[in-house]
């Protein structure tokens, strides 16, 4: 019975989330139509109602929790007094959390200001390429030399119930702090029209928050997968998201000189900083 109430649950969060992903593409082809077409007040109700269809999908992934319990189900984990939830499990969960974030990331990209200056392709290049080469270490299984297949990670129930939580955790902390940003945000590192300094939210204590949240959640998938290629994959996304921060600072800098310097004197760029 629980197995079946389990699938049942399940196969109605999978057709909330294609529900929800056929409004995206709905809701953003009207907005892009709209403002190709110069007609800002159609551009503003279809922002207005994508950002209706964003909120529903975040309430969606703050049901991820929920929605891992019935894969527990399914998978006939109940969580007895000898707990057999494995990391293959957990790797499966945090990747359909993955997935449901990413969603949520396209979704929200349509909604942004105009451009006033971006990084050259190059420069672009130079942190997209690390990223790609590090999830792919994370989540493709058997990339990479046979010896980064070594099992580095402990198939421990409690630790990967752990992971779970905190890809989870993470990855709605990038979205908390993406919403902070509103329509300042972009997927590269550019300075937009009217841009402002955001100070709000997760901002307050942190220059880079949405970076927090993806390698917090980064760090537990890759310990989930428990091969050395995981970690090296975590590391080599690190690397290239600590470069795209600090090109991303400079242009801010220059953009907001010192009001930007004040707020890097009080702000941590991954983590809150600590008074002296």
């Amino acid at each position: 019975m629980a197995g079946k109430s389990g699938m049942r649950h399940f196969e109605s969060n999978l057709n909330i989330h294609i529900q929800l992903y056929n409004c995206i593409v709905i809701m953003s082809s009207r907005f892009l139509t709209a403002r190709e077409k110069h007609s800002p007040l159609a551009a503003r109700r279809w922002s207005a109602a994508g950002a209706k269809v964003i909120q529903e999908i975040t309430i969606l992934l703050l049901n991820s929790i929920e929605y891992s319990a019935s894969l527990f189900l399914i998978l006939g984990v109940a969580l007895p007094a000898e707990p057999s939830f494995h990391a293959h499990q957990a790797f499966g969960i945090a990747g359909r959390a993955w997935a449901t974030w990413l969603i949520v990331w396209l979704a929200m990209a349509f909604f942004s200001k105009t451009t006033k200056r971006r990084e050259s392709p190059r420069q672009r290049l130079e942190h997209v390429i690390p990223a790609v080469l590090g999830f792919l270490l994370i989540f493709r299984e058997g990339f990479g030399s046979p010896w980064l297949t070594r099992t580095i990670f402990l198939d421990n129930p409690a630790l990967m119930l752990v992971c779970v939580g905190v890809t989870i955790l993470g990855l709605l902390f990038a979205v908390w702090a993406r919403l902070a940003l509103g329509s300042n945000w972009s997927g590269t590192v550019t300075i937009k029209a009217n841009h402002q300094l955001i100070r709000r939210g997760p901002y307050r204590f942190i220059r880079h928050p949405i970076y927090t949240g993806m390698l917090a959640a980064l760090l537990a998938t890759a310990i989930t997968q428990q091969l050395l290629s995981g970690l090296l994959g975590f590391a080599v996304v690190f690397f290239a998201l600590y470069r795209k921060a600090r090109r991303e600072e400079s242009f801010l800098s220059q953009e907001f000189g010192e009001v930007f310097a004040e707020h890097r004197e009080h702000t941590g760029m991954f983590l809150p900083r600590i008074a002296g």
